[in-house]
């Protein structure tokens, strides 16, 4: 079997909006990054299926959220091991399976810090709502191969179908990121087809 992004029906399809310029956005501005970037945008603004599995149904204790909420205002964001803790903070909002955390979890999802990107992005795949989707698909854009990575997770967690386009695209313009792309459109099964159809 040759992979999803090897045959000759997976070609880019046509893009239909602007994407807006993002500070994790890559160097690159060439035109397979801008439509890249642009798929990701329109898939990113797309309501969610109905079909999609919401498994963030748990809920954080409010003492316990003060406290994660104080670890992440921490002033020294030049200190690793402040990091460090941030970023454990941020995985344990997402294990904690409430809701209410994602607009945090997003929040941090475009910090200055990779190690905080990296931790928002794979708390949100741990969360699995698909309410965060659109930025884990931004954070395939990111600079840092890590977040990248945690991005790459994510989507196999939330598994959400609007992502594959995205995906397809993405293991077009970016060769050395197609095993993991297509790892992620295997994930989805016969979904990938009805999307494309």
């Amino acid at each position: 079997r040759e992979p999803l992004l090897d045959r000759p029906s997976a070609v880019k399809p046509p893009v239909h909006s602007q994407a807006k310029e993002s500070a994790s956005e890559p160097a690159s501005h060439s035109t397979e990054e801008r439509d890249l970037a642009q798929e990701i945008e329109l898939a990113a603004k797309k309501p969610i299926p109905q079909d999609s599995v919401n498994s963030a149904n748990g809920r954080i204790a409010p003492r316990k959220l003060k406290s994660l909420q104080k670890q992440l205002e921490t002033a020294n964001v030049l200190s690793d091991s402040e990091n460090i803790a941030r970023r454990q903070s941020l995985l344990e909002l997402g294990q904690s399976q409430d809701p209410g955390v994602r607009e945090i979890l997003v929040e941090h999802a475009q910090d200055n810090v990779s190690i905080i990107r990296d931790g928002a992005i794979t708390a949100l795949g741990e969360l699995g709502d698909p309410a965060g989707l659109p930025a884990v698909l931004r954070a395939l854009l990111d600079r840092n191969a890590d977040v990248i990575r945690a991005a790459f997770n994510s989507l196999k967690k939330i598994g959400d179908a609007r992502v594959v386009r995205p995906l397809l695209c993405y293991g077009l313009e970016r060769p050395q990121w197609k095993p993991l792309a297509n790892d992620t459109l295997v994930r989805f099964g016969s979904r990938v087809v009805s999307e494309l159809l």
